[in-house]
């Protein structure tokens, strides 16, 4: 589960040029990842994964997405 949350990470850096700041991820991928990764979620995950992970119901998102959630910075 963490490979393809990782994989959807990179993709959406591939395609934008930047890195997501968050993950949405149902209930379900979050029980395993919480079973899979319990140290994962001892501290706050986005310091460890460089992304926030957010739960919504399985109607809402049936597999994980790698999204930003503010435009990113303009370069000077």
């Amino acid at each position: 589960m963490l490979d393809h949350i990782l994989r959807q990470v990179q993709g959406f850096e591939r395609r934008h040029g930047y890195r997501p700041n968050v993950v949405f991820i149902n209930r379900r991928h979050y029980r395993v990842l919480r079973h899979n990764y319990p140290n994962l979620f001892q501290a706050d995950p986005s310091i460890e994964l460089g992304f926030r992970i957010a739960v919504v119901s399985e109607d809402l998102m049936s597999q994980p997405e790698a999204l930003f959630l503010r435009p990113p910075p303009q370069a000077a």
